[in-house]
């Protein structure tokens, strides 16, 4: 293992950080990856309303980031166009190769085969080879897994689920969805399904509505301010929301009540 350690170290891909002495046995050397000027990596996230793009370098120190609104509607080709053309504009930054693409997809994602299975984000958006497609656009290596499940490995390896074993992310934006994260690992499903939860019925004063008609962002904001479904959505929903949040109201304790773990 040190022999290849020290071949790292010589090609520029690791480093050493320094040395940590325990109370018994040999000190040990921490290591650490090296920036190394050989290319970025891409990391996409998207939903029914933006796509974010962020570039790293092979160290994962972050050298640039960009938002851009999802047009809506949008059918599966436009979809694909828009986050294509994210990563060209990000390209478009960047002076040296772009080596990978990492993808957060809503929805039924198979990472395996790299498919976007579905999603009711977007109308038509089922069995996507949408891997396929962004490995030949950028002659870069992709991989794609389910958004929410990418945000829970991000809080278990670098945020607030590093000392956490048990957990779960709420996704109540477009769709409404969890990941859950048991015993330190990402729990799928065994259809890949594991914390879609938009479908699951949920009670209400007029019988039973599904969570996502009744937990989604867009279904919370018009609840909050009374607004019907053909109402347009602000152009800022998370602001507005924001706005809202402390807002309390008879449609407020509604909403509330109707959230996961709560008393309603």
């Amino acid at each position: 293992m040190g022999l290849y350690v020290d071949q790292l170290i010589a090609a520029g891909w690791l480093r050493e950080s320094g040395l940590i002495r325990g109370k018994t046995g040999r000190p040990k050397m921490n290591l650490e990856l090296e920036k190394n000027g050989t290319g970025w990596f891409a990391g996409v996230e998207f939903t029914a309303s933006r796509i974010q793009v962020i570039a790293v370098d092979f160290a994962g120190n972050r050298l640039s980031a960009l938002t851009k609104a999802m047009p809506s509607p949008a059918d599966a080709e436009a979809v694909i166009r828009q986050v294509q053309q994210a990563i060209q504009d990000m390209v478009g930054r960047m002076t040296e190769k772009l080596l990978g693409i990492g993808v957060g997809a809503p929805g039924l994602v198979n990472p395996d085969t790299g498919m976007a299975i579905y999603s009711m984000a977007f109308p038509d958006w089922a069995d996507i080879p949408l891997q396929a497609r962004l490995s030949q656009a950028f002659a870069a290596r992709c991989t794609i897994q389910n958004n929410l499940r990418v945000i829970a490995l991000a809080e278990r390896w670098f945020g607030e689920g590093r000392d956490e074993d048990d957990f779960v992310v709420l996704g109540p934006r477009s769709g409404f969805a969890m990941s859950i994260v048991k015993g330190g690992e990402l729990i799928r499903g065994a259809h890949l399904g594991a914390g879609e939860a938009g479908f699951w019925p949920l009670a209400t004063a007029d019988g039973e509505e599904a969570a996502h008609d009744l937990l989604s962002a867009p279904a919370v904001w018009r609840r909050l301010t009374g607004s019907t479904r053909e109402t347009s959505l602000p152009t800022n929903l998370h602001d507005e929301l924001a706005k809202l949040a402390c807002e309390q109201s008879p449609a407020w304790e509604e909403v509330t009540g109707l959230l996961p773990g709560s008393s309603g």
